[in-house]
């Protein structure tokens, strides 16, 4: 008996799976970045030989997905990258042959940066400082849901796992200077 047959979450995982090479948010449905990483990040941490072909298929989907910038759309149907690109690389870093291009994403992440408040909100809170919800820092900067918008904490999350497992490997000087402010800023809101 395969271990796939053995266990049933890899079972229906593998069952999810699209003629694509894919997964999907919800069956039935078109594949999407981020199932498909996760998706991707679950079979290579089962190391079952069954999910070999699976595993190669959903590495190609995202690979065949990747934007001319580095970076992945959340679906196909939409043309703009997106904070998805940190669970692509995370799902492509630790195969040899798609390693590239989760160095390519990992670029992508490095000159992706949430943005501040803003002139009006920081004058705002300094003369009005009663009226800031909570004692976050708002200057310090992670990465954004979607661009020219304020760090958040999830795609911040991701994107500092996905650098951290690139590792070395990313030779760009901004890379330990944008895995401290991650640290900080999550630290930050705890």
């Amino acid at each position: 008996m395969t271990s796939a047959a053995r266990d049933p979450l890899v079972a229906a995982l593998l069952d999810a799976r699209n003629d694509d090479g894919g997964w999907p948010a919800t069956r039935p449905g078109s594949s999407t970045t981020e199932a498909t990483a996760l998706a991707v990040m679950a079979l290579g941490a089962t190391k079952d030989t069954d999910t070999t072909d699976a595993l190669a298929a959903g590495r190609r989907w995202l690979v065949s997905h990747q934007r001319a910038d580095g970076a992945w759309p959340t679906t196909a149907a939409v043309d703009e990258s997106s904070w998805m690109t940190a669970p692509a690389v995370l799902g492509l870093a630790a195969d040899r042959a798609t390693r590239p291009a989760a160095l390519r994403g990992g670029q992508w992440l490095l000159g992706r940066e949430g943005a501040g408040l803003g002139w009006f909100a920081r004058v705002f809170f300094w003369l009005f400082p009663e009226k800031k919800a909570t004692e976050i820092d708002t200057e310090l900067t992670g990465w954004p849901w979607t661009g020219g918008t304020f760090s958040w904490i999830e795609p911040t999350a991701w994107a500092l796992l996905a650098l951290k497992k690139l590792g070395g490997s990313l030779t760009d000087s901004r890379a330990a200077r944008r895995v401290a402010s991650a640290e900080a800023l999550i630290y930050d809101r705890v």
